[in-house]
């Protein structure tokens, strides 16, 4: 079963709150604390749209992208960091990963970058439904 949104988060508090207010938008969440089962996660659940923290406890941003890129799952996943870091937009571009929302962040960019890349993607998607395969 696919979901739209994946938020991996280690503050419970946030993680609540932004399952709560994507879920109350219609979008279908599934909210992990850690990063520990995010490779297998986006490879069964196959989300629209990855929130990642980048500073969450004993999380190998490095071994995470390279373990995505393996299984072919980077360039398929909407991956979008969340994080008060003042390098993670450097630590996005060097991963792989397709943006950034500092912390704190605004809750009407995060609609609108939810809402955008889920429909750009559900375009894909049809589009790709709609090729004529001999």
């Amino acid at each position: 079963m696919s979901i739209d949104i994946l938020l991996v988060d280690d503050d419970e508090d946030l993680r609540f709150a932004l399952t709560q207010l994507l879920e109350d938008e219609g979008y279908a969440v599934e909210a992990l604390p850690g990063a520990d089962t995010l490779v297998e996660v986006i490879e069964s659940r196959r989300p629209g749209l990855v929130f990642l923290d980048l500073s969450m406890e004993a999380f190998d941003v490095a071994d995470t992208a390279r373990q995505l890129e393996e299984k072919g799952l980077l360039s398929s996943s909407h991956i979008v960091v969340l994080s008060g870091r003042d390098d993670a937009s450097e630590v996005t571009r060097e991963h792989g990963f397709h943006g950034t929302l500092p912390k704190p962040f605004d809750l009407e960019r995060l609609l609108a970058l939810v809402e955008s890349t889920l429909a750009r993607r559900r375009a894909q998607g049809s589009a790709h439904e709609n090729q004529v395969h001999p």
